[in-house]
């Protein structure tokens, strides 16, 4: 059992390491970029060769727009406390898929001048995956639940997402999971 111990997390570890992070900017209330990480930086310099541009001529359009609609929903609050997530999103297609823009404020945007407030946004690689093989799910006795929550995982699909698809918990669909790796 600790040998297959180890081979799992010897596993995961290599799933880890194949994943990029996602791209992060920061955006001040001005527009202007207070940070880009290199995962960012690659996306955009692709991006910026077939969409449009901000004034600045680093970022695309979208994510000024990104922080346009953040900023409506911030004016007219009080504050914004840390229970509050004032999020926007976006997905731009590509030739190989698509990239999502997920743009939040920052905690305490709302209690400062616009040029002291801080955008992050991030920019995730959306890629269709394959759908599971249904010689494979027999091979490995999966029941159909199983099935079910296979196919989900393969879309990208959080556990509290495909429990409230399938109608059941969250705790159910980790059970699930657990079941799907012991058989494989």
């Amino acid at each position: 059992m600790e040998r297959q111990t180890h081979a799992m997390v010897a596993d995961l570890h290599t799933v880890v390491a194949s994943r990029r992070s996602p791209g992060i900017v920061i955006l001040n209330g001005l527009g202007e970029v207070v940070h880009v990480n290199d995962t960012a930086w690659e996306m955009l310099s692709l991006i910026r060769q077939h969409a449009p541009v901000s004034k600045n001529g680093l970022v695309p359009e979208v994510m000024m727009d990104l922080c346009h609609e953040l900023e409506s929903k911030l004016s007219g609050r009080h504050s914004v406390s840390s229970h509050t997530r004032l999020e926007a999103t976006h997905l731009m297609a590509t030739a190989d898929g698509g990239v999502l823009f997920r743009a939040l404020a920052l905690e305490g945007a709302n209690d400062l001048p616009t040029e002291g407030r801080r955008f992050l946004i991030m920019l995730e690689k959306v890629v269709e995956r394959e759908p599971v093989n249904v010689a494979d799910q027999e091979r490995f006795g999966l029941t159909p639940r199983e099935r079910e929550v296979i196919q989900a995982l393969t879309h990208g699909f959080t556990n509290k997402e495909i429990g409230n698809a399938l109608g059941i918990t969250e705790p159910t669909v980790k059970a699930h999971i657990k079941h799907i790796m012991e058989k494989m």
